[in-house]
């Protein structure tokens, strides 16, 4: 094993076209899935469906770079830095980036701008339906621990040896954060690229992706919270 294991920029960027390809097939495949044991329900605006579609892309793309670092012998904590970083190292870092998130979703919110999603619709949906726990879950905890697997693991690992380096990989990696949300508004988009920068020095800082799974879910349960008084 080689002190930089790291696969490199071209690896790296065929394995995500790769899981890309697998977690759109498998959000199809749930779609099938669904019609199938559920003929009578409709699919467009099913609760279900809709909660549940970025976490079926997320784990397809993670079960595919876990087969990638299996098959060339990585090791799988140190490569997705899921390794718990030195508290006096991460908590600096940590403070500092959810100051500054909480800032800037103060200034988020005052601009009175939704998602084009309508998350707030979809919550109160979701509440009739019985689907509020699944919400909770797939939104607070699950994807954002696979979304952080995906993006500041296993992308921004293979990037940062490459030319890219520090800045350019967490630029990168959030630009392709934000492709994943091209539903939505540039206003929201914006605000999503930079969440993906400061996540992205986040975890250059303190080599971990648990402080930014943190901060990442933080947000996202603020953000139910928020969706629940409207």
């Amino acid at each position: 094993m080689t002190e930089n294991p790291s696969l490199g920029f071209t690896r790296t960027a065929i394995s995500a076209l790769g899981a890309l390809l697998v977690g759109f097939f498998i959000e199809i495949g749930v779609v099938y899935w669904w019609r199938l044991l559920r003929p009578d329900q409709p699919i467009e605006g099913n609760d279900f469906l809709l909660i549940t579609e970025p976490l079926n892309e997320i784990f397809g793309q993670c079960l595919v770079f876990l087969a990638i670092l299996w098959l060339y012998k990585r090791p799988v904590p140190q490569y997705l830095g899921l390794t718990w970083p030195r508290i006096t190292k991460a908590a600096l870092p940590s403070f500092a980036a959810s100051l500054g998130l909480a800032m800037i979703g103060v200034l988020y919110a005052a601009t009175a701008v939704k998602s084009p999603s309508d998350f707030a619709e979809l919550y109160q949906s979701a509440a009739k339906s019985g689907d509020l726990p699944l919400l909770w879950l797939t939104t607070g905890l699950l994807v954002p621990a696979g979304e952080e697997i995906v993006y500041r693991g296993f992308l921004f690992t293979g990037f940062v040896s490459s030319r890219l380096r520090i800045h350019g990989s967490v630029i990168l990696t959030a630009l392709l954060w934000v492709a994943t949300h091209f539903f939505a508004g540039p206003t929201f988009l914006f605000y999503v690229f930079v969440l993906g920068i400061v996540l992205g020095y986040l975890r250059n800082a303190t080599k971990s992706i648990i402080p930014t799974f943190m901060v990442h879910a933080g947000i996202n349960i603020v953000v139910l919270f928020f969706s629940s008084q409207n």
